[in-house]
């Protein structure tokens, strides 16, 4: 930290304080200390950049339930679109357009870190999606796969 303190400082910058905030990634037992040091109230245990939920633990469980908060939001779209009659191709469109993207907004960062029950849910919206578009009640997942023909979570 000294070093980024000494570039800074013959670059002219300083850290603003008031706008800073830190999320450790520390597993030892004693956190390090940095320099400046920073106030206690600026430290925290999860942090949002660029809508991806960053936790001090490393693990994805707050990024896995956000991502499917918004994804449930877009299936109750796709049910609203999908009562007016509408054939299952443009729906397919809409849920690769709009709830894919939301399941797999930058998934090579997080990806490897789920759980089998974070990718079990993440695989239950899809489920949940395809029957919408498929307007049928009771249908295996398998089914739906090779009907629709989008890949499977896992092979993404």
């Amino acid at each position: 930290m000294a070093d980024i303190s000494d570039d800074t400082a013959a670059d002219r910058m300083a850290v603003n304080v008031q706008k800073s905030v830190v999320l450790t990634f520390s597993f030892l037992k004693s956190n390090p200390e940095f320099y400046p040091p920073l106030p206690r109230s600026s430290r925290v245990t999860d942090f949002k950049l660029l809508r991806v939920y960053l936790t001090a633990d490393l693990k994805w469980g707050k990024q896995t339930e956000m991502m499917l908060r918004r994804a449930k939001i877009g299936i109750s779209s796709l049910k609203l679109l999908s009562r007016h009659s509408i054939l299952s191709d443009p729906l397919l469109r809409v849920y690769t357009s709009f709830i894919r993207s939301c399941l797999e907004y930058c998934s090579p960062v997080w990806h490897s870190g789920l759980t089998q029950e974070q990718s079990k849910t993440i695989r239950r919206v899809q489920f949940r999606a395809l029957l919408v578009i498929s307007k049928a009640s009771k249908v295996p997942y398998c089914a739906l796969l090779e009907q629709f023909s989008p890949d499977s979570l896992a092979s993404r």
